[in-house]
């Protein structure tokens, strides 16, 4: 017994992915990402060349570049937690 299954493509994605405006942003954060990482790598270089290979140097700026988002992460979801979710958007 055979039975026949029919997929169905769903078009809102694709809808979406064709929109100019959803690609535009699509591209942009693309870039963006690409930049920030650059931008990451060509500082350790630097310090790495400043330093000449030092570890604790090397690791201190990463320290430096991450702590930030990882302290205000918290502070951020705390404050999103307990205001309401219309306020907060």
């Amino acid at each position: 017994m055979s039975t026949n299954v029919v997929t169905k493509q769903n078009n809102g994605v694709s809808q979406v992915l064709k929109n100019r405006f959803v690609q535009g942003i699509l591209a942009s954060a693309l870039f963006l990402q690409i930049g920030i990482w650059v931008r990451n790598f060509a500082v350790l270089l630097y310090v790495m060349e400043m330093t000449k290979g030092d570890a604790f140097a090397i690791s201190m700026i990463s320290v430096a570049e991450f702590a930030p988002i990882f302290i205000f992460s918290f502070i951020g979801g705390t404050f999103a937690d307990r205001w309401k979710p219309k306020k907060t958007m």
